[in-house]
Parts: structure tokens; C-alpha cells; sequence
């Protein structure tokens, strides 16, 4: 069964130091849809996620200072050791961020239903943008 068709452009280039990717989506639901951040038996959808080398994040360092799970940042890094990850999200997009540096599992995530769930009808469209930093430090 079809719960939505999603449409997405991904672009990358390359900056001094860095390279920046241009996520675009637009998700329009195929029938009336609950979208939750769980995995089966439900519907879920996060955004945009990465999941990180653990050598290199587990002991990384969030930033801006205080920035957690929940929040809805326009900009937040995951330094790491010798790479930073940057999202950047516009604020009327308001995504909120998922994070975790656990020793087996180091991921950040911007996404619609990180912090509660979002209901969609039938032809209703969902558009996000992000813009993604990866470099060496």
C-alpha cells in the first residue's frame, strides 16, 4: 500500500574545506496518514538523518552550547574528532533535532515528527530543506 510519493533533489559542491549538500523533499500523501518517529508496524518518517562514523563522534562535541534532542535549531554541528557534521534548516521550517553519540551509534537527525507525531490527508504535501556541512577539522 502507498502511503505517500516523495519527490527529492540533492545537490553537492565543493567549498574550501568542506562540502555542502542541498537536500530538497516534498512528500504528498497518497491517503490520510499518521507520520510517527518509531519504527514498525507504524508509518514513520524522520527527515533527514546521518548515521556517523563512531571512531570518529563518539566523543563528539554538540554545538551551539546546550543544544539537545528537541530542540529546533537553524544551524547545529556535531564536531568530531578530526570531521564536523553542520545542519542548517530556515526557522520557519522549525524541524526538531535528534542526536546521539552513544559508543555503537553516533546520528543526527532534523525531522518533522522528532518531537510529536504529524498527521497528513490525501494529497496534502509536506516540503523540507536542509543544507548539510561535512568537513575535516
Amino acid at each position: 500500500m502507498c502511503t505517500f510519493r516523495e519527490t527529492r533533489k540533492i545537490s553537492v559542491k565543493k567549498a574550501p574545506g568542506t562540502y555542502v549538500w542541498t537536500w530538497q523533499t516534498t512528500l504528498i500523501a497518497a491517503r490520510d496518514v499518521r507520520l510517527i518517529a518509531n519504527l514498525w508496524p507504524n508509518v514513520a518518517y524522520y527527515g533527514l538523518g546521518l548515521r556517523l562514523a563512531p571512531d570518529v563522534f563518539q566523543d563528539g562535541r554538540i554545538s551551539p552550547s546546550g543544544t539537545t534532542s528537541g530542540c529546533t535549531p537553524t544551524h547545529v554541528s556535531f564536531r568530531g574528532n578530526g570531521a564536523e557534521v553542520t545542519f542548517e534548516q530556515d526557522a520557519k521550517q522549525a524541524n526538531a533535532l535528534f542526536v546521539s553519540n552513544q559508543p555503537d551509534f553516533a546520528f543526527m537527525s532534523l525531522g518533522p515528527t522528532n518531537l510529536r507525531p504529524l498527521d497528513l490527508k490525501q494529497e496534502e504535501r509536506l516540503a523540507c530543506e536542509y543544507v548539510i556541512r561535512v568537513g575535516d577539522i
